[in-house]
């Protein structure tokens, strides 16, 4: 099967917003119809920032879970420090702070604790320009990964000195729904591949995941900032 006819097969969702808050109002939308029990795969980064700041301060739900984490042992460099001091919400950490070797890391004892969690039905996720999610990037090196295939140490191709702990990719695509959530006119050109079926995405960590998952996917796009 071809790019295009994969894309046409499978749940595949792409919305285009001109403005900001016509973006933002449209995933407030998709959380309000989830229960307030729910479990959330979220993420890090400056793009999902006002949903720290306006929803999840106004609205409980179960868990937060953190797509990702760096390992470093500046807390300033943190996706679950620089969120905890935006919201009240109970956010599930993926690593403790200050680190800076990612041996240290249990990632069994994570893993267990994730299970102990009703397996999120939603993801929100971040894309990066050069097609990752998460911390999966292209060429991403898999350095550890606990036994139930939960969790990962990750690094970003030949740089060994940047360090990640990501949800995995089977954990991810366990979800009923995935909902990318991308800003700014440096993702037009991903986004664009992704809407014109383009082949070479394939081989891209977005690429890999649109073949494979079986649920509801949906990209949120705003190329205003």
């Amino acid at each position: 099967m071809n790019f295009l006819n994969l894309l046409k097969s499978m749940s595949l969702n792409i919305q285009k917003f001109k403005h900001v808050e016509e973006w933002k109002q449209a995933i407030f939308k998709i959380l309000d119809r989830l229960p307030d029990s729910s479990n959330i795969i979220v993420p890090g980064g400056e793009t999902p920032l006002f949903l720290y700041e306006q929803y999840f301060n106004n609205r409980c739900f179960g868990s937060l879970v953190l797509s990702d984490e760096r390992i470093t042992a500046n807390s300033l460099e943190s996706n679950f420090i620089s969120i905890s001091s935006l919201t009240s919400a109970n956010i599930f950490s993926l690593c403790k702070f200050p680190i800076d070797d990612y041996k240290t890391i249990d990632l069994n004892e994570i893993s267990t604790k994730l299970s102990l969690l009703d397996h999120p039905k939603l993801a929100i996720l971040g894309l990066g320009e050069d097609g990752h999610y998460a911390s999966i990037f292209p060429n991403s090196l898999t350095l550890a990964e606990d036994t139930k295939g939960r969790v990962k140490i990750t690094t970003k191709g030949n740089l060994t000195d940047q360090f990640r702990v990501s949800l995995s990719e089977n954990y991810i695509q366990m979800t009923n729904e995935i909902i990318f959530l991308i800003k700014g006119r440096n993702k037009s050109e991903i986004v664009g591949l992704i809407e014109g079926n383009a082949s070479e995405i394939m081989h891209l960590p977005i690429g890999k995941l649109i073949k494979s998952y079986n649920g509801r996917l949906s990209v949120y796009y705003c190329p205003n900032d």
